[in-house]
Order: structure tokens, then sequence, then C-alpha cells
């Protein structure tokens, strides 16, 4: 009814309204406003139609309206920012939780927005192969997805529906949309290639990339590319009131995100670890027994330190996001292709050996003690007294332990994944 005035398109059969683009606060609030209006309508014709309080019918209207566009908004943030392939795991995994936090946040149970919305990602490819492209029928097949996974974990069966059929309009179809646009325009005088990289220029494609990476460099644009090809440009901004092709605030802080956030974080983090590795390899050199395993972690230690060092180096100086490791580089030198899994081999066995090595039990000032050691008191490295750097203040009971098993657990994965790719 009110489609035109908020330049929407509405779907009155599936209960679904498009148009705004839910990446933007601007459009968010009108597709609030849109729904407001929308919940006033139907209260008023509830009530001429059943009776009953306009008040009380104007409260439920409200409360649906505003459950789908809590729902439409989760799921188009999931589509924006969880970029990877539809129906990958990772894809999966953000989509139940995504599926649960809605089901709550709505007055739902968690399961049955988990199960419904995880569901419907994990057979999305069943589902597109079984509607052949129809928007109608696959919205229909994702609400009897959500019923039946609402069953299976006892939950309500319109929740599950309502999520399942949600998901769907608003990541899988929603993220369609541009696409569908440009194979639109191709039928009159656009050509893909042009499409393709004007419509790249405006949402700056290559920004989620790591500054510097093959990927980043190989969609990078500036305006000098755009020469010759204003047409195709105008025809790209004016899709971005129908939500299109917009490249908003939340585009540009996970842009960054993935960009150089995470990338600088990890070499920060690895970089800290490497010193971490290098001061207890050292540590354990106290004693001959404890060097046999200290030495070799130190000098790993440092190798790690160094290429994580260079690699946060080279994120932002460097011509491409490159390090170097001289230890692991003389490893490499291994014939047969073997060195790359000798070098994960060695530091998992050295790191892994090292947390067994008897050391001193650390103690601070508040265990009434001056000394750094009880009385010649020794204890497994991973068993240890765990203090924040530079501050003295002590970690939980526990806290070596659990920095022990995620540093192995990490080399044990690194070595799994050099082994299976050995020659």
């Amino acid at each position: 009814m009110f489609d035109g005035a908020f330049g929407a398109t509405s779907n009155p059969t599936a209960g679904i309204t498009k148009g705004f683009d839910l990446g933007n606060l601007s459009d968010i609030s009108k597709f609030l406003a849109y729904s407001a209006v929308q919940g006033v309508t139907q209260a008023g014709i509830g009530t001429l139609i059943n009776g009953g309080s306009f008040g009380d019918n104007l409260k439920t209207a409200i409360a649906s309206q505003a459950n789908t566009v809590a729902m439409a908004t989760g799921f188009n943030f999931v589509g924006d920012y969880v970029k990877f392939p539809t129906g990958s795991l990772e894809k999966v995994l953000a989509h139940t939780l995504m599926g649960g936090l809605l089901a709550q946040i709505i007055g739902g149970d968690f399961k049955t927005g988990a199960a419904a919305a995880g569901a419907n990602e994990a057979l999305s490819g069943i589902l597109d192969g079984m509607t052949a492209g129809d928007k109608q029928l696959e919205l229909m097949a994702s609400q009897l997805t959500g019923i039946l996974a609402a069953i299976a974990v006892g939950g309500d069966v319109q929740l599950g529906a309502d999520i399942a059929k949600n998901a769907t309009a608003f990541n899988r179809q929603g993220h369609e949309d541009e696409e569908h646009a440009k194979e639109e325009a191709r039928k009159g005088d656009f050509k893909k290639e042009h499409l393709d990289k004007a419509t790249c220029y405006m949402i700056k494609c290559w920004a989620e990339y790591e500054r510097g990476s093959p990927k980043y460099r190989a969609n990078y644009l500036t305006e000098a590319d755009m020469v010759g090809l204003s047409n195709e440009l105008t025809w790209a901004d004016a899709k971005r009131d129908k939500g299109l092709f917009d490249y908003t605030y939340f585009d540009s802080l996970s842009d960054f995100t993935t960009r150089d956030g995470l990338p600088v974080a990890t070499d920060v983090l690895k970089t800290g670890l490497g010193l971490g590795s290098t001061a207890s390899g050292a540590t354990l050199c106290a004693t001959a027994a404890g060097c046999v395993f200290g030495g070799p972690m130190a000098v790993f230690g440092a190798g790690n330190t160094f290429e994580d060092g260079s690699g946060l180096y080279n994120h932002f100086w460097g011509d491409e996001p490159s390090s170097y490791n001289p230890v692991k580089d003389a490893f490499y030198q291994i014939p047969g292709g073997y060195g790359p899994a000798v070098y994960s081999g060695a530091d998992l066995v050295f790191s892994a050996g090292a947390g067994f090595v008897k050391v001193p039990l650390k103690v601070v000032a508040s265990d009434g003690l001056k000394s750094t050691s009880l009385f010649g008191v020794t204890v497994r490295q991973f068993d240890n007294n765990k203090f924040i750097p530079l501050t003295g203040i002590g970690l939980p009971y526990g806290s070596a332990l659990g920095v022990y098993i995620g540093g192995v657990g990490g080399k044990v994965f690194d070595f799994y994944k050099e082994a299976s790719g050995a020659k």
C-alpha cells in the first residue's frame, strides 16, 4: 500500500519487503518507518474486521513488524560481512549463530532459530537446484526447511519458518539482486566487463583483501581506470537508491578489519608469541637437560619473531605482504620438498617437549617472598604460575596450561597442513 512513497517493493504472499539498503543506517530508519506505518494500518484493518482493542492489535502488529526488521537487518549483515561461499562451513556457522540470536531477541528460543537458519544455509545448494531460480518457490522451500528443523529440536515451527524464510530473502536472494541488475543491463548497450569494472569501483571491491596482496592489487582501481565508463557509472549510481552498489560506513569498517586490522593484529600477536618462546627457551637453558628443548625453542622463537616482525613492516611499507624467517628458510633447503613439514614437525616437538621440563616455581612479592622462585621448588613449565609481563600481576592458575595447549594446538595444525602438502 505504501510501497511507492517509500520506494519499496513488497511481496504480500511471502510477507517480504525489498528496496532498502540494510547496510545503511538511513535506509534502516526508512525501513523502520515503513514497517511502523504498515503496523498501524494492519492494526486498524484488523480491528475493523475482527473487532477487539485497537491498542492490543497495534502492539501485536508493531511487534511483528519489528521482528521482521530485526531478521532482515541481521541476515543482511551476515551476507554483507561474512565473506565465505554460500553453503560453506563458515557461512553455516554464521547463520546458525545469527538465527539463534535473532530468535532470542524477538522472544523465541535460541535452539529453534539456530537450527532453522543453520539447516537452511547448509541445504542452500540443494534448495537452489530444486527451485531452479524461482524465488517464490525458494522462499517456500526455506520455510519448510525451517519447520522441519524446528520440529527436530522441539521448537516453535512458526519461528523456524520465519527465520529460514528471512535468511533466504535478505541474505542469499538479497545479494543476488546486484548480479541480476547487471544481467538486465547487459541486455542493452552495456558490456559485462565494463559493468563489472564500474560496479567494482563503486563498492571498492579490492578493499576487503589484505593490503598489497595479489587479490588486492588485481582488483585495485583508480579514477583513471574509469575513463570511458561514465554511462556505466551513472547507471550504477542510480541503482544506489534501491540499495544496490552502495559502499556504506559498515562496508568500510568491515573492509578495514580484513584489509588492515586482522593482518596487523595477527602479526603483532605472533611477534609477541615468538618473543615469549625465545625468552622461555632461554630460561629453560638454565640446566643442561632443559636446554635440550629450550635451545631449539629459543631459535625457533627468534625465527618466528623475525618472520612476523618483517610481515608487519611489509604490510605498510613493502610492495606486498611478505615475510622472511631465516630458520624456516634453512629447513626449506631440505631436498624432496619435505622442508616445510620437517620444520613444522621440529617446531611442534620442541614446543611440546618444553612444557614437560621442570623449571623453578614462579612467585612474586605478594607471596611474601623477595625471591622469584620458591626455595628450589620446581614444576613442569605448563604447571607454573603465569604473570603479565612488566606488571607482576598473576593470572589465574591454569593460564600457563591454557597458553601451552593453545600454542601446541596451533603447531599441530601447522604441521598437518605442511605434511598434507608435502611432495
